[in-house]
């Protein structure tokens, strides 16, 4: 998960997952994971597959997001982009309703040609460590929240924001706590 990152599963049962989907790449045409209450996602072990995993936010927002949906772009089993819409909770109280509106676009947000995984490697993942206004996109997006002390720390957190570029590459845990070491070792200077 995306809060304490911890994994969700044990490292068995992504090792199994990644191999079936492995194995079936050439049929597989997305992975879609909902209810996650962060807009994010991760990369596959395999190069042969060709979008990334995404995981999508959530209409209930109790880690801190905002209610959100997404609405997918595809022709046939190519996935052509996605856009997000979100509505903005009153954090001091109860409210009548919400009024979801157009919140980004992975594309355009990201600059993306398309939403190949080495797209998102190249133009999100790999430089999110040491740009600033990436990463403030990438934190706005994630519980699409622009405000709020929670916000601001993780925004200003260098451990989050390693944490947060692991857990693109790394599914399993061992890999995952070895990469945020291996950061935290050699003092990556991180901008934020």
């Amino acid at each position: 998960d995306h809060f304490s990152f911890k994994a969700e599963w044990l490292d068995q049962f992504v090792v199994a997952y990644t191999q079936v989907i492995d194995q079936y790449a050439d049929v597989v045409a997305a992975q879609l994971f909902a209810h996650l209450h962060q807009d994010t996602f991760r990369f596959m072990p395999s190069n042969r597959v060709e979008y990334p995993i995404f995981l999508v936010g959530a209409v209930s927002p109790i880690f801190e997001n905002n209610p959100s949906f997404r609405v997918w772009s595809y022709k046939g089993a190519q996935l052509l982009d996605f856009t997000v819409y979100g509505a903005e909770l009153d954090r001091h109280g109860p409210q009548d309703s919400l009024e979801f509106e157009e919140r980004y676009s992975a594309r355009s947000a990201y600059g993306l040609e398309s939403l190949a995984a080495d797209e998102w490697r190249t133009k999100v993942a790999t430089p999110l460590l040491h740009n600033d206004s990436l990463w403030l996109r990438y934190i706005d997006n994630l519980w699409l929240r622009t405000s709020g002390k929670e916000r601001a720390g993780f925004l200003g957190s260098r451990d989050f924001r390693i944490r947060a570029a692991c857990a693109f590459e790394h599914l399993q845990s061992i890999s995952f706590l070895e990469c945020v070491e291996s950061h935290n070792h050699t003092g990556d200077a991180l901008h934020a």
